[in-house]
């Protein structure tokens, strides 16, 4: 079986979470443009893709953060 993970949201915990999924071979972290620009390196460095997106405005829809 093959597991795919996807880390989505804050970048908060990048090395303890880098270092607790760096070895799964399908994993991908998306997160915001506004995140801490070391915590962004951190995560190119280690080598997990990492898809970074514009955070939405005032109108992101229901529950949406």
């Amino acid at each position: 079986m093959e597991i795919g993970i996807v880390i989505q949201g804050s970048t908060n915990f990048c090395k303890e979470i880098i270092s607790a999924y760096r070895s799964y071979p399908y994993i991908i972290w998306s997160t915001w443009d506004d995140e801490p620009s070391e915590n962004i390196n951190a995560i190119k460095e280690s080598g997990i893709p990492l898809l970074i997106n514009t955070k939405p405005g005032e109108d992101c829809g229901y529950w949406n953060i």
